[in-house]
């Protein structure tokens, strides 16, 4: 997998982070249409370590559409802007909270260095049962240039949560993927990690995580998670 592609995937959180509603996707509550998220996060390889700043903002214009835009910059350096535009379906499960919630996407990103674009066509899924929630999702990076597409991986997680709290929950994200052209599966990566609501119904809450990035480093992160 080229390294613009790993760029994309840590700048958006999707290939080696939580997903979906317990942290992301489809997690706009139902009186608000924006949410932005900061997050700040550093990771360490041989060569020391690397701090990035990612902003995201997530527009749902009437229900189901959803829109998403991020940048960020890796040590002072830009990071491919991204976009991306999806549809979320809700079905309810039970009485109360429980309910299943899809959301396909497809997300991209311009290359800054004028070379093309990459596409990151994705599946994401939240399944909210009482204190739990699962969330999976499907991802395959495809890199965009003169000769065509070039599909680069399959990458496959799932985030497992539990309410311990009113305003608290904890979780462990896993993924793990499939390189096409290597045809080698990569070592699943974890992360754990910790959501704390400062108000109600998820209007905003802060977020921190340690594990390791999408190229198997050590990896910690910190958000604040606005909605409105």
């Amino acid at each position: 997998m080229k390294k613009t592609l790993l760029t994309i995937l840590a700048t958006l959180g999707f290939a080696g982070n939580a997903n979906a509603d317990f942290y992301d996707g489809c997690d706009i509550p139902p009186d608000k249409d924006v949410q932005v998220h900061n997050v700040v996060s550093v990771s360490g390889d041989e060569d020391g370590p690397q701090v990035n700043y990612t902003g995201i903002v997530k527009y749902v214009p009437e229900p189901g559409i959803f829109i998403l835009g991020a940048f960020g910059a890796t040590d002072g350096k830009p990071n491919d802007p991204v976009f991306g535009l999806g549809y979320v379906i809700d079905k309810e499960l039970g009485k109360g909270s429980e309910y299943l919630s899809i959301l396909p996407m497809l997300q991209g990103a311009v290359h800054l260095d004028g070379s093309g674009v990459a596409l990151l066509p994705t599946l994401l899924a939240t399944a909210m049962i009482g204190p739990v929630t699962i969330d999976p999702r499907v991802q395959v990076p495809i890199d965009v240039d003169q000769e065509g597409l070039h599909p680069q991986a399959l990458a496959v997680g799932a985030t497992t949560g539990v309410q311990v709290a009113e305003n608290l929950r904890i979780g462990l994200d896993v993924v793990g993927s499939y390189a096409f052209e290597a045809r080698q599966a990569s070592a699943p990566d974890f992360t754990a990690i910790m959501r704390y609501d400062l108000q109600p119904r998820g209007t905003s809450w802060l977020e921190f995580e340690i594990g390791s990035d999408t190229n198997g480093n050590a990896h910690a992160a910190a958000q604040y998670r606005m909605s409105f």
